[in-house]
């Protein structure tokens, strides 16, 4: 009977030491793109949708206007992702995710169609 219990015991050890060593070599994702870092999403943005150049304005108190979308609305943020709420359509436009301080991916969409994935860069 004792030798099932070691037998037990020496392979809970194991696990445990297994999960300690992957929670360490790996670690963990906090939800705000990895490494813990969050990036500034305020400022002026360009993009280019099938051949025009936007300019995406990101301010300080989560509002956002833009000249190519003519469109204005609110920004809200979870880590390194925002989502874009228009003001004119009532509904979400789309996301930004923060890629670097100075770049971010935008999913932009109607309220019924995606219209695309682009790159957008910080001016």
């Amino acid at each position: 009977m004792k030798k099932k219990t070691a037998n037990k015991r020496l392979w809970l050890g194991m696990l445990v030491l297994a999960l300690v060593f992957g929670m360490t070599a790996i670690g963990c994702n906090d939800g705000n793109g990895g490494g813990g870092t969050i990036y500034d999403p305020t400022g002026t943005w360009t993009v280019t949708v099938a051949g025009q150049t936007i300019t995406l304005v990101i301010t300080a108190s989560n509002t956002w206007t833009s000249n190519g979308l003519n469109d204005s609305g609110t920004f809200s943020r979870n880590g390194n992702v925002g989502t874009l709420y228009s003001n004119s359509l009532s509904a979400n436009i789309g996301t930004a995710t923060m890629t670097s301080n100075t770049t971010m991916t935008l999913n932009l969409v109607s309220p019924s169609t995606v219209i695309g994935t682009f790159n957008a860069t910080k001016q």
